[in-house]
């Protein structure tokens, strides 16, 4: 991570040397030379690689750099359970910034530039572990009673990963799990909380919910394979790939009768000996996992009103 590796001019040529990340780096160099610009601020910083970089990229990866910051050094503390104030503080800076356009989802560059490795992952962990510090307080005031201080905690937590869901198909599936917590907390309170901070519960999830492009990840990551394919860098795709991507392209998660057409393509992608690239099975498992996140949601907002599931 990007705390933990030397950032001097010998340790970024190293890291280009290694697999993946070397052609990743000579086709989105942003990949390096923003992550030196989120490393402690005592650390020496190298720009030499950012003028290969575009211009898009660069400002949606360094928008972080300030709140990253802010967030970094006090998160063992939060995880604790200590100065939660400033941690509610801190999860509202990211949420402000995603709310005005400050902060934006980190779609890739290319194909295989993921949120697993370099400055995205550590944007991710840091957003991650803050959240992770809500919901853990969330569930230690649930313990002592304090059902409406958990309920916001829980809630916060889930309004602050979801933007940065849709950056990429692995960010979709990371975020449903980490939010399937904050969900979980919030279904164990329904039955403690006053009618009033149930209603605003509601309201902060339907609207955090609203955000669902995953059919705009799926073309770009579509497009982006097919850039790696006319750069002789990845397979084509066969025909089974072509049809069982039609078939995705037409599937709604917000439709009834979703999960079944859903889970057959999943099915059809594991297990379909023509299928030659890993891209119809991420974006089967990803469309997956997005429906049952929104499920799950839809769950507790039934719970939370006093509707059946």
């Amino acid at each position: 991570m990007i705390g933990n590796c030397s950032l001097d001019n010998g340790s970024v040529s190293r890291r280009l040397q290694k697999g993946r990340l070397a052609r990743l780096a000579l086709a989105s160099p942003v990949i390096l030379g923003v992550g030196l610009a989120l490393a402690p601020q005592d650390q020496a910083v190298s720009y030499e690689e950012w003028h290969r970089a575009t211009e898009t990229q660069h400002q949606r990866v360094m928008a972080f750099r300030d709140v990253v910051r802010e967030t970094r050094p006090h998160l063992r503390q939060w995880l604790q359970g200590e100065k939660m104030a400033e941690a509610r503080r801190t999860a509202y800076l990211w949420i402000d910034g995603f709310r005005t356009g400050r902060l934006t989802d980190l779609t890739p560059a290319i194909y295989e530039d993921g949120v697993e490795e370099g400055p995205k992952a550590e944007i991710f962990r840091v957003n991650a572990e803050l959240a992770a510090s809500l919901a853990r307080n969330a569930e230690r005031e649930a313990k002592k009673g304090n059902v409406e201080i958990a309920a916001d905690d829980a809630v916060l937590a889930y309004e602050l990963l979801q933007p940065l869901k849709y950056s990429d198909f692995s960010a979709i599936s990371m975020t449903s799990l980490r939010q399937r917590r904050a969900l979980n907390i919030l279904n164990r309170l329904q039955g403690t909380l006053s009618l009033e901070k149930r209603e605003e519960v509601v309201a902060r999830l339907e609207k955090a919910s609203q955000h669902r492009p995953i059919q705009k990840v799926a073309a770009l990551a579509k497009h982006q394979y097919n850039q790696m394919v006319g750069q002789d860098e990845a397979d084509p795709m066969s025909s089974a790939d072509w049809k069982l991507m039609q078939k995705l392209e037409k599937v709604s998660v917000e439709r009834p009768g979703s999960r079944s057409v859903i889970q057959s393509i999943r099915q059809e992608a594991l297990t379909n000996a023509a299928i030659q690239t890993d891209l119809a099975a991420d974006t089967a498992m990803a469309y997956s996992a997005d429906l049952d996140s929104l499920e799950q949601v839809r769950e507790t907002i039934f719970k939370l009103k006093g509707q059946p599931d």
